[in-house]
């Protein structure tokens, strides 16, 4: 008998300690797993704040004692669920800006990254121009470039190219080529969208792709001061408001090389070497006009009297010679050449739009 009730006490003992056991098991907090963005935005961050050992490769051809502004951006450069880093370096004296991709490898939880940039901007010498925005049919890059100097640019698709061994490297297909003038029917019409960059500095979009919450289809918010102002006491406008920042109106005109040489009566700064059979789509303002524009040479914006502005490629100009028109302009620039209408701005094509 005695036995018994020491098994029994024994067996009470042993249930409350198991008991104690679960009870200290279910009040611990579970470790919360590290989601997929978390893994990648702790990769991505290093490459962020560690920007100036990144090896651009461009030292042989930068410009002397050059000054440089860092970016950085995120595309779906292909259809998985984790988007492209982009870091930029601006060279700030030659105007160019070299972009560094980083991929993802899931399977090896590292990045990976191209031994090629990409290039855009306008080249303070030699006329490089080009531009590049996302597809938004996830399927890479399309790049736009070539020279003002001889007329010759082309259209490129970007894609990743993964190979066997583990690397990855930039494939580059060629869609079009045209020459600077030319009414170019593009391929990739309404495919493009805008990359939105970020400071180097500026964390909000690495803590948004970390949380999961990065919307890549949001266009990019018009900072207040940007936005037209309505005056309190005049009936509401219907349509675009013209505030010579982001809207101007004038009248459009679709003319050869000669016609904008009578037009800002000038004798022709390039005879000899270009290319007068191009077209040109200009914007004629109303008057002088004070437009702030980023500098072509890569210095900076700054702001000047312009009398014009040419809307570089415009395909369907001719259907709107003569008329009077408001065109919404994302951004221009000052010419660092000699290139027509002289020393008036430009929009590259993309970054504008006729509005009503």
């Amino acid at each position: 008998m005695k036995k018994l009730k020491t098994l029994l006490a024994l067996v009470i003992v042993t249930s409350l300690a198991l008991v104690g056991c679960g009870q200290k098991a279910a009040e611990e907090p579970t470790k919360k797993d590290e989601s997929p963005f978390e893994k990648v935005a702790a990769l991505y961050e290093e490459q962020i704040k560690g920007h100036e050992e990144i090896d651009f490769g461009i030292d042989s051809y930068g410009s002397e004692n050059a000054t440089y502004m860092y970016e950085y951006a995120f595309v779906n450069m292909n259809d998985d669920d984790i988007p492209e880093l982009l870091i930029g370096k601006t060279d700030e004296s030659f105007g160019v800006k070299y972009i560094k991709v980083f991929y993802y490898d899931k399977e090896n939880n590292k990045l990976l990254s191209p031994t090629k940039n990409i290039e855009i901007g306008v080249a303070g010498a030699g006329g490089f121009r080009a531009d590049v925005v996302a597809s938004n049919k996830k399927d890479g890059l399309i790049l736009e470039q070539g020279s003002g100097m001889n007329g010759q640019f082309e259209i490129v698709r970007i894609n990743l190219d993964i190979k066997e061994d583990g690397t990855v490297e930039l494939k580059n297909t060629t869609l079009q080529e045209y020459m600077l003038g030319d009414a170019v029917e593009r391929e990739t019409e309404g495919e493009g969208k805008i990359i939105t960059w970020y400071a180097i500095d500026d964390l909000s979009a690495l803590e948004q792709f970390k949380a999961g919450k990065l919307d890549l289809n949001k266009e990019p918010e018009e900072s207040a001061e940007s936005q037209p102002k309505e005056e309190t006491e005049q009936p509401k406008e219907t349509g675009a408001v013209v505030d010579n920042k982001t809207v101007f109106q004038g009248t459009l005109k679709y003319l050869s090389y000669n016609e904008v040489l009578e037009l800002q009566g000038i004798d022709d700064p390039n005879a000899g070497y270009a290319d007068t059979s191009e077209k040109f789509a200009i914007l004629v303002l109303g008057g002088e006009t004070d437009v702030t524009a980023e500098s072509g040479d890569g210095t900076g914006s700054h702001t000047d009297k312009a009398k014009m502005i040419k809307l570089a490629n415009f395909a369907d100009a001719a259907n709107y010679n003569g008329k009077e028109v408001k065109v919404k302009i994302t951004s221009m620039f000052w010419p660092s050449d000699t290139s027509l209408p002289l020393l008036e701005p430009y929009a590259l094509e993309g970054e504008y739009e006729i509005v009503e």
